[in-house]
């Protein structure tokens, strides 16, 4: 069922960009207006949304585009002015991982928001993920416990990392597959970590700017849960897996990137004496195919109903402010880095 007929525009029509024309279609709204600075990549986009005007300017988008909201998918650094620049007019604004490059820029942007009634999500699409959340309600029902250790792998293979690409086109692996596990790890944990360290291998290329490719992240919650982070561009497969370690069970989910299903497992156990004994097992298969319609349905329905969206402004300034301290502490040498 159509969710709404929100008018729609699209800034950054390449990878994303014109894979959520059809997702806001499918759920009722209107693309009306597209824009990209690359003349080839808008034709294409263009055949997707034949009612929408083209721009190849975001400004002139939002003057002439006649659209109340605005989905923004362009490098992170030009998040923000973009942002900004839509929220002042007051466009509701769906803006994709890493929300911005600096936290005050973050925090900018939610007064914004506020000053001009406008929806402001991120797009931490596993949020909406239905494993994760699954992996969620049974962590808060106390099926392995409390909890005590969340490990999450997220990596790329090198046919995802694009042969050919310019490294100086990139954000290093921190802040470009960093986000996601990080807003996964504050969601299952309840509550935003307290202190990160963060250690890296040798950087990949040469220049004055080489980009960290792997890094292993530490994270601690004031509940005290632990959390690693494994993060790699350069994989021989594509790797998304989380596993959470509680007091009496182990949950694991194999991969909630997935295009149909994916496997969560639960294995309970217990410590008499000094003796670990399994309970018992099971492993069923969640649907997850749905995940961005669920994320692109909740922005609608925020929208129509001025609700808060779960992947808020302080959300996303919530993930910038570990990415800040993460980099200091491998400037550090992985020194631990307390995160505000």
């Amino acid at each position: 069922m159509p969710e709404d007929g929100v008018r729609i525009g699209i800034v950054g029509c390449g990878h994303w960009g014109s894979k959520w024309i059809r997702i806001f279609s499918s759920l009722g709204a209107h693309v009306k207006a597209l824009c990209d600075v690359d003349k080839g990549t808008l034709k294409v986009a263009a055949s997707k949304a034949l009612e929408a005007t083209l721009f190849r300017s975001h400004q002139s988008m939002i003057a002439r585009g006649g659209v109340e909201a605005v989905y923004i998918a362009t490098p992170p650094p030009t998040h923000f002015q973009i942002a900004k620049d839509c929220l002042t007019a007051g466009k509701h604004v769906l803006l994709e991982k890493p929300m911005t490059l600096r936290s005050k820029q973050g925090l900018k942007l939610i007064s914004l928001a506020e000053e001009n009634g406008c929806i402001l999500m991120v797009g931490d699409t596993f949020i909406y993920n239905r494993a994760v959340q699954e992996l969620k309600r049974l962590v808060d029902e106390g099926e392995i416990g409390s909890l005590r250790h969340i490990r999450c792998w997220m990596t790329n293979s090198i046919v995802d990392t694009g042969i050919g690409c310019p490294l100086t086109q990139r954000l290093d692996v921190l802040w470009d597959l960093g986000p996601h596990p990080v807003s996964i790890t504050r969601y299952l944990a309840g509550e935003s970590p307290s202190i990160v360290s963060v250690t890296g291998a040798p950087p990949l290329g040469s220049g004055s700017q080489p980009l960290h490719d792997v890094t292993i992240v530490n994270l601690r919650f004031p509940n005290e849960v632990l959390a690693t982070i494994y993060l790699s561009w350069i994989n021989h497969s594509r790797d998304r897996r989380i596993t959470l370690l509680g007091e009496s069970g182990i949950l694991s989910c194999e991969d909630p990137s997935s295009r149909g299903s994916t496997r969560i497992s639960l294995e309970k156990f217990s410590l008499e004496g000094s003796k670990l004994r399994s309970v018992n097992a099971e492993v069923w298969e969640v649907d997850v195919h749905d995940t961005l319609e669920r994320e692109c349905g909740h922005f609608l329905r925020c929208i129509r109903e001025g609700a808060a969206p779960l992947s808020g402004g302080m959300e996303g300034v919530a993930v910038v402010r570990m990415l800040e301290a993460g980099h200091r502490s491998m400037r550090n040498g992985g020194a631990c880095s307390p995160i505000r």
